[in-house]
């Protein structure tokens, strides 16, 4: 492993905030060489993002008074929980008491962490105990606190010099982002009863500014939005980091809707193939090319059953046999193929028109994230998307005269 110079150390301590490093120092024994790289700081910065929506979650479950009308009577979950509390405090006790292992009680904090997530989605979810969840966050912050990476009072890790602009400032914001928060919960409320409804009210275009709302005015703002069954909640974020979320997640959508449409557009081509082999009358099965090396097409009885091999010689009783069971199976899909021209005259060409409309639609996508689609993706979509075959001709002027039959 190559250890940064003092200069470089220098330079990236420059571009990491100064709780992101502590985080670092803690997470290594004091009285060990410490690994000062890319990969531990992109370790810390996974724990503080950790610890920030942790404290997130729990300030959302206590926020208000709605929770004083719930049930104080712990059940096995908060038991469970709260057994679980005091056993992680006593280890990180003994974890600081050996020789400050620092590693060892940021172990037991972050599994704090841990556990109040199981807890929150175990079987106490629907109805979590506010006072056990805000005396596992309390811990963790005067843990922190003692660490010098946090430095609120009660709980959470409280701004940072570097990074005041994700976290500061929210206690202010939050009567504006709460009524924006209301407001587009109830836009997407009446736009899911618009569909519902049958309305003309556009509901797709509203969610659509809602997802806007979302995913670009509030990010630019520094806060990130999040969609629940029992209503949107929100907290303050980096920027940065979630522009890059919802580029990772609009990749992946692309990534998912490109394969799909190459597997539709591989589907439709074997689809107008069976149709354009169906279309042949048995009469004319074996002029197609297809048989002409084992049959000869220019030695052919009233049916249109060949007499002659390919090599001019009479045709065997196992050849006939097999000649006889190709030319009941054409029978039979050629009448099948009949019927659905009965119905719909255009049955080839609405299959090819829908096939040129998957062209299109491969082309537009291509062009619009071709760059950040998979290599083999984007092969597959070039191969079903007509590179290297020719459109498809109307049918009408392919096969008239064996749908005339």
């Amino acid at each position: 492993h190559t250890h940064p110079s003092p200069a470089q150390a220098l330079s990236n301590a420059g571009r990491h905030a100064a709780r992101r490093i502590r985080l670092m120092f803690l997470l290594q024994p004091w009285d060990k060489s410490i690994d000062y790289s890319d990969q531990t700081l992109d370790e810390a910065k996974n724990k503080e993002k950790t610890l920030v929506n942790f404290f997130a979650e729990v300030a959302l479950r206590v926020k208000g008074n709605g929770w004083l009308g719930k049930p104080t009577k712990p059940g096995p979950a908060e038991m469970e929980f709260a057994a679980s509390l005091a056993a992680r405090q006593a280890r990180a006790h003994a974890a600081l008491l050996d020789n400050f292992n620092t590693p060892g009680a940021m172990e037991e904090l972050l599994g704090i962490v841990a556990d109040t997530h199981r807890y929150l989605h175990g079987p106490g979810a629907a109805r979590p105990d506010a006072l056990l969840l805000k005396k596992g966050a309390a811990y963790v912050t005067r843990m922190l606190r003692v660490f010098g990476v946090s430095t609120q009072p009660e709980f959470g890790l409280g701004d940072d010099s570097e990074t005041a602009a994700i976290s500061g400032g929210a206690d202010a914001a939050a009567p504006v982002v709460d009524a924006l928060a209301a407001f587009r919960d109830a836009v997407r409320a009446g736009a899911r009863a618009a569909a519902v409804g049958g309305s003309d009210a556009g509901p797709a275009d509203l969610l659509g500014l809602c997802d806007r709302l979302r995913d670009s005015t509030l990010v630019d703002l520094g806060i990130r939005l999040e969609d629940r069954p029992d209503g949107a909640v929100w907290r303050r974020d980096d920027p940065a980091e979630m522009r890059a979320e919802i580029e990772a997640k609009a990749a992946a959508a692309a990534e998912a809707a490109a394969s799909k449409l190459a597997r539709k557009m591989e589907a439709k081509r074997a689809e107008i193939a069976k149709e354009r082999e169906a279309a042949v009358p048995p009469s004319e099965l074996f002029l197609q090319p297809r048989h002409a090396a084992k049959f000869s097409p220019s030695a052919l009885d009233a049916e249109g059953k060949p007499t002659l091999g390919g090599d001019g010689e009479p045709l065997s009783k196992a050849a006939k046999k097999e000649v006889d069971k190709l030319y009941a199976r054409q029978a039979k899909e050629h009448e099948k193929h009949l019927a659905k021209l009965g119905k719909n005259p255009r049955t080839l060409q609405e299959m090819e028109e829908g096939l040129a409309a998957m062209y299109t639609e491969g082309r537009e996508m291509l062009a619009a994230h071709g760059a950040g689609l998979t290599p083999e993706t984007k092969a597959a979509l070039l191969e079903q998307n007509g590179d290297g075959h020719p459109d498809p001709a109307p049918a009408d002027a392919r096969d008239a005269p064996a749908e005339a039959v």
